[in-house]
C-alpha cells in the first residue's frame, strides 16, 4: 500500500508540474533535495555504495563548474540577488540528478514498479491535458480560474464597468462579470516546453511498459498531444524541438555515431559562433524583409543589439541573470533605441532593447563572458561524451533529449527561468531513472 501511494504521489507531483510549470518549480526543487536525502539514508543503511562512479563523472563536474561560475559572477553582477539564487538552483538540480538513479537502483522491485507506473501515467495525462487545452482554448484552466477567483484577483491590473458589465484585465487574462473569457498563451507555452522535455523519457518508459492498456493509453495521449502542439500551438520553439529531435532520433537509430557527430557540431557552432552570427543577421534587409513573422523580426533586432554589447565585457560578462538590469543601463545611455524600417514594415520601429535575451547561447556570452562560454561548451561536450558511453540502445533517446534542449535554448527567454531549469532537470531525471541499471556503467558496446 505504501509503495502504491508513493507512485500516486509522484504522478500527482508530475501532473501538477505540467499543469503549472512555473508554480511547480519550488516543488521540483524539493524533489531534488528529497532525492539527495534519500540517497544519503540509503548509503548509511548499507543499501547503496557510496563510491558510485558518477562521483568521478566529468559531465557532473563540468555542469557544476558552469553553475559555480554563475555564482561567482555575483561579485560584479548588476543583479547580485538573481546571480546568487538562479545558479544556486541550477547547481542543486545538477548535483542531485544522479541521486535519482542512485536511489532508484536501491529500491526493491515493487516500489520501482509503482513509481514507474506513476511517471508513465503522469506523462500520458499531461499530454492529454495539453491536447484538451489546445483544442478548447484553455477551457479547463479558464473554468478553474472562474470557480476559484483567488487565483486571479491579486493580479488584476485594470477594472472597468460599461453598461453594467464589469471587465477585469491583466497582462495574461480577461475576466467579464466573474467569468474568465480569455487567457494568454504563456502557460500553454511553458507546458509545451516541459512536455517536450519529457517526450523522450516518456517514449522510452512507455515502450518498456508491460501493461497493454496503460501502454496504449499513454502512447495515444502522447501522440495526440504532440500533434496538437505541432498543429495548434503558437510555441514555435517546442515545435522546432519536436521536429529536430525526431530527426536526430531517426538518424541515431540508423547511425548513432553520425548523430553524435552532428549534434556535437551543432553544439559547438551554437555556443562559439552565436555572437558573430547575430551581428551578421541583424540587418534591415533581414528584419524588414517581411519574410519572418513579427516576433522573429523583433528578436533579430534584440539579438544584434545584445551581441554588440557582449564586446563591452567579453571576458566575465555582466553577471548571471543580470540581463534585465544591464539592458536598462545600456538603454539609458543609448542615443538610438529603435530600429526603423524605411519600407513601412508593419510593427516597425522595433525596440532594440529587451529584458530577456531570447537566446541562451547569446545570454551566456552576455552574462558570463568568455569564461562562462568555455565552461558551457565543455559541459555540453562532456554530456555528449557521457551519452557516447551508454549502451547503443539508449543513446538515440539521450541524443534526442539533448537535441530537444539544444533547440529550446536557441529561443528561450532566459536560461535562468526556474520553470525552464526544472523542465530540463525533470527530463534528465526521468531518463536517468529509466536508464538506471546501466547509466553509470561504461559499456563495451557503446562505441557506435
Amino acid at each position: 500500500m505504501r509503495d502504491r501511494l508513493t507512485g500516486v504521489i509522484l504522478c500527482v507531483v508530475l501532473v501538477a508540474a505540467i499543469v503549472s510549470p512555473r508554480a511547480a518549480a519550488l516543488g521540483i526543487a524539493l524533489i531534488f533535495v528529497g532525492l539527495a536525502l534519500a540517497a544519503l539514508l540509503f548509503v548509511r543503511a548499507g543499501r547503496l555504495r557510496a563510491d558510485a562512479s558518477w562521483w568521478h563523472d566529468p559531465a557532473l563536474f563540468c555542469l557544476l563548474a558552469f553553475a559555480l561560475w554563475g555564482l561567482v559572477s555575483t561579485f560584479w553582477s548588476l543583479s547580485p540577488r538573481d546571480s546568487l539564487l538562479k545558479p544556486a538552483f541550477l547547481a542543486l538540480v545538477v548535483f542531485t540528478l544522479p541521486f535519482g538513479a542512485f536511489v532508484w537502483r536501491g529500491l526493491d522491485k515493487k516500489p520501482r514498479q509503482f513509481l514507474g507506473e506513476g511517471a508513465i501515467i503522469a506523462i500520458g495525462l499531461g499530454y492529454a491535458f495539453m491536447a484538451i487545452e489546445l483544442f478548447t482554448d484553455q477551457s479547463v484552466t479558464r473554468a478553474v480560474m472562474t470557480m476559484i477567483p483567488a487565483l486571479y484577483l491579486g493580479h488584476v491590473e485594470q477594472t472597468s464597468i460599461v453598461g453594467g458589465v464589469t471587465t477585469q484585465m491583466a497582462k495574461h487574462f480577461t475576466v467579464v462579470d466573474g467569468v474568465v473569457t480569455h487567457l494568454e498563451i504563456t502557460n500553454i507555452n511553458r507546458r509545451a516546453a516541459l512536455l517536450v522535455c519529457l517526450m523522450w523519457p516518456g517514449i522510452f518508459l512507455i515502450l518498456q511498459e508491460t501493461n497493454t492498456i496503460r501502454r496504449l493509453f499513454c502512447a495515444l495521449a502522447v501522440g495526440i498531444g504532440l500533434i496538437a502542439i505541432l498543429v495548434l500551438s503558437a510555441h514555435q520553439s517546442s515545435q522546432a524541438a519536436i521536429i529536430g529531435s525526431l530527426v536526430v532520433f531517426a538518424v541515431a537509430k540508423w547511425r548513432v555515431r553520425a548523430a553524435r557527430f552532428f549534434i556535437t557540431g551543432v553544439w559547438i557552432f551554437a555556443v562559439v559562433f552565436v555572437v558573430p552570427v547575430m551581428m551578421l543577421v541583424s540587418k534591415p534587409e533581414i528584419y524588414c524583409s517581411k519574410n519572418l513573422f513579427h516576433s522573429a523580426e523583433h528578436r533579430v533586432v534584440i539579438w544584434g543589439t545584445m551581441a554588440r554589447h557582449v564586446l563591452e565585457r567579453p571576458v566575465v560578462g555582466v553577471g548571471a541573470d543580470a540581463t534585465p538590469e544591464a539592458t536598462k543601463a545600456y538603454e539609458a545611455k543609448a542615443s538610438d533605441t529603435e530600429a526603423v524600417c524605411e519600407n513601412g514594415r508593419a510593427g516597425s520601429p522595433f525596440h532594440k532593447y529587451a529584458r530577456h535575451a531570447h537566446n541562451v547561447y547569446l545570454q551566456v556570452w552576455f552574462e558570463l563572458g568568455l569564461v562562462g562560454v568555455i565552461l558551457f561548451l565543455v559541459a555540453g561536450l562532456a554530456v555528449l561524451g557521457r551519452i557516447g558511453r551508454m549502451p547503443l540502445t539508449q543513446q538515440p533517446y539521450a541524443l534526442a533529449l539533448f537535441s530537444t534542449v539544444t533547440v529550446l535554448m536557441a529561443f528561450s527567454y532566459s536560461l535562468w527561468q526556474m520553470w525552464f531549469l526544472s523542465s530540463m532537470g525533470l527530463g534528465a531525471l526521468l531518463l536517468m531513472i529509466a536508464f538506471a541499471d546501466t547509466f553509470f556503467d561504461r559499456q563495451d558496446d557503446a562505441s557506435g
